[in-house]
């Protein structure tokens, strides 16, 4: 399908390489959260591994698993590989990197740090005006259902057939619950899949995800997208004066190209997003062709009911954002035109409060009220009891970080601090049943305006990082590395 340069086999196992592995190996464990297991590795072993590698005797283990509660029913998985494991799959992303990354299209974001999900959100606010349609296509089954014979057909363009059969056998390992490691019964039925949660995982969604790219691209976009123009602007370009049988043909011009439709389409891995402008049957219309697409050649099964076409007054979720355009700021959403709602400017990039809570909550940090189901009050978490102070401290403290991170390119950035006060209340309810605390007068735990936990003799005890403002600055991190705000909650099942 593409015509490159292939990766030999022999050039890829040498000690340097491997070395250069345990470095990045080190870079995601000082990275990691405190309750991940730290990966570590010795020359001895990295040896035996070459020898393996070499004689094409390696055989990677099956990846342990844990099931984790997510915002809908089914939830998700959580996988850790071994460190042998990573090695390999770290020197196969960094060679497969540079022959795929020329490859893939604009679009595309999630794979390096210049196409950031930041960048992906900035694309969004800048060029996607005009908008009345969104369609968010939604997935039957997860990621790691993909079906690995179509991979495996993309993959054998870049490297060898040494190298090919390595793939194929970490999609091959399979899993182990660890609930359940002597039940073996789920392990045979499985279909073979991407390794989850991988260093490699990303680039290969990406890579799986690259006809429906092209597709999109090269046969939508040229045939049925049309911008709109307005005939004045042309006319005084070319230095033209404005006449009356000039200016009559290039109105029925434009009139015709405001029948035709205008698509915006964006990716972050697997997360897909279009826009349209124009009538509801048309969007309605290349929806079909896309979902049969998906299908046919990718065999992906979308769930049609949740896939459908949403006008943009009602807001979504995309990338851990809420994400609304303006007119939903007035109040009376009738006093708006009719044009003006039609055709709309600018998304506004909000903070997602229903969102953030219902995961606090899912997590163990908070609760529904009895009275107010829409209120979430602070709770005591009971895993975080049984470690050490720092290591409680150390999870609170990245999580709070993170969201300030996160969430520089907000536009009511100020709207955090309802989400920081509830993660300050439970750290305070936690160490209080930790040390049994006496307080002053006050039966419940609170912090002072020093942020600090006393006792009644006054002796500063515990510390927490508390950010001094929330100032919208809309900033954006493009060349940074993406937040992975969501490691901290996964480790705490």
């Amino acid at each position: 399908m593409f015509k490159t340069k292939k990766i030999k086999y022999q050039n890829l196992w040498t000690f340097k390489n491997l070395e250069m592995g345990l470095q990045i190996l080190e870079q995601i464990n000082k990275e990691s959260s405190m309750l991940r297991p730290k990966q570590n590795c010795s020359q001895v072993t990295i040896k035996r591994l070459l020898k393996l590698l070499n004689l094409r005797k390696f055989k990677p283990k099956p990846i342990k698993r844990v099931s984790i509660p997510g915002l809908n029913k089914k939830g998700r998985y959580l996988s850790i590989s071994s460190t042998q494991d990573n090695l390999v799959l770290i020197v196969l992303k960094k060679y497969l990197e540079l022959i795929v990354q020329p490859i893939l299209r604009e679009n595309t974001y999630g794979f390096s740090y210049s196409n950031n999900c930041h960048k992906a959100l900035f694309v969004l606010k800048t060029k996607w005006l005009k908008i009345t349609w969104v369609l968010r296509p939604r997935w039957v089954e997860q990621l790691s259902s993909i079906h690995f014979k179509i991979l495996l057909k993309l993959i054998a363009s870049f490297c060898d057939q040494a190298t090919l059969e390595l793939f194929a056998k970490f999609m091959a390992a399979g899993y182990i619950d660890i609930f359940n490691i002597n039940d073996r019964t789920r392990y045979s039925q499985l279909y073979k899949h991407i390794p989850e949660n991988s260093v490699i995982s990303p680039l290969l969604t990406n890579l799986y995800f690259t006809p429906l790219d092209i597709f999109v691209e090269d046969f939508l976009y040229s045939k049925h997208s049309h911008l709109m123009f307005d005939y004045k602007r042309l006319l005084v370009q070319k230095k033209y004066k404005v006449k009356s049988h000039l200016g009559h043909t290039l109105k029925k011009q434009v009139k015709l190209s405001s029948k035709k439709i205008i698509i915006h389409y964006l990716r972050n891995m697997d997360d897909c997003l279009f826009g349209f402008t124009g009538l509801i049957r048309r969007a309605r219309s290349f929806r079909n062709r896309i979902l049969s697409f998906l299908e046919k050649h990718l065999k992906i099964m979308s769930n049609k009911r949740e896939s459908s076409i949403q006008h943009v007054f009602y807001s979504f979720v995309f990338l851990n954002t809420q994400i609304c355009w303006t007119y939903l700021f007035y109040k009376n959403f009738s006093s708006v035109n009719i044009k003006n709602r039609n055709k709309s400017r600018g998304p506004k990039l909000l903070v997602p409060l229903g969102f953030l809570f219902k995961r606090a909550v899912i997590f163990g940090f908070g609760s529904f009220d009895n009275n107010n189901k829409n209120r979430v009050r602070a709770k005591v978490h009971t895993k975080l009891i049984n470690l050490k102070i720092d290591t409680t401290l150390s999870i609170y403290n990245k999580i709070i970080t993170d969201y300030v991170a996160y969430y520089t390119f907000a536009d009511k950035y100020s709207s955090l601090w309802k989400i920081l006060t509830l993660y300050k209340k439970s750290c305070a309810l936690t160490l209080v049943e930790k040390k049994k605390i006496k307080m002053y007068t006050l039966n419940y735990p609170v912090f002072d305006r020093k942020r600090h936990l006393k006792e009644a003799q006054q002796t500063l005890l515990f510390k927490l990082r508390w950010p001094f403002s929330l100032k919208a600055s809309y900033l954006f991190k493009i060349s940074q590395p993406s937040i992975d705000f969501t490691s901290t909650f996964t480790t705490l099942v």
